[in-house]
This record gives C-alpha cells, structure tokens and sequence, in this order.
C-alpha cells in the first residue's frame, strides 16, 4: 500500500512555479510542469503566512517533494489537454481556469519522516502565462 503522503495523487496537474513581480507587479513564473495531484475543487477554510484566516476556492494535494511557493499558478489537466483546449473549465470570459497557490501547509507523519503537503487555492484573474 502507498504511502499516505502520496497515495491519492492521481490526477494531473499544471504547475507554473513563481519567480517574482517584474517593477510592473506582473507575476513572473518558471516554465510549465506537469505534476501529479490531488485536486479538491470545494470551498474551506486555511491560514494564510500572516495567519489570518482566508477562505479558499479549493485544495490541492501534492507530492512532499514538490516545494511550491505562494503565488505559483496550477491548472488542472495533462500538458496534451492544455495544447489541444480540453481539460479543465474555462471563465466566462472564456480563459483557461488557472488557480493561484494563496497558501501552503506541511503535516508530518507520527515519526516526522514524510509530510503531506496542501495547497489552498483561490481563483487567477491576471492573464494566462506564456
């Protein structure tokens, strides 16, 4: 039986990581990677760095060895999905449905040798990474 940090990751995600803000403020990301997740597209409640309670659009589940910092963007479908259109839904404005990391938790396990890491996801409306 897997491990319970990564026995779920059966879905197939996007991960544009974040770099930086240019002196424009616009985001600037890596190049796209496909990952494997576990997407939980329902709304809760995180903490984000500041500890304030933010309500989430959703959850992310990923691998422990995926460090992804806030800021970074996701969508969900394979790297075929996002070159032919298919995958994940699109805004009403008929743009991909790009996600963006507003919070990141690590839980260890009983003897602290594995984490499960969970991202808190709110919606992206800046435009969509080149």
């Amino acid at each position: 039986m897997p491990a319970l940090e990564d026995h779920d990751l059966r879905e197939k995600a996007l991960l544009w990581r974040a770099i930086s803000d240019d002196p424009f403020g616009q985001k600037k990301v890596g190049a796209r990677v496909e990952i494997d997740v576990r997407w939980l597209d329902k709304q809760t409640e995180m903490m984000d760095p500041h500890n304030n309670s933010v309500l989430m659009d959703g959850t992310i589940i990923v691998d422990q060895n995926h460090v992804i910092p806030i800021g970074s963007l996701l969508w969900y479908g394979t790297e075929d999905e996002w070159a032919t259109g298919t995958g994940s839904s699109e805004t009403t404005d008929g743009h991909p449905m790009i996600v963006e990391v507003k919070a990141v938790n690590s839980t260890p396990d009983f003897k602290a040798r594995n984490y499960r890491r969970t991202l808190g996801f709110l919606r992206y409306k800046g435009a969509v990474p080149t």
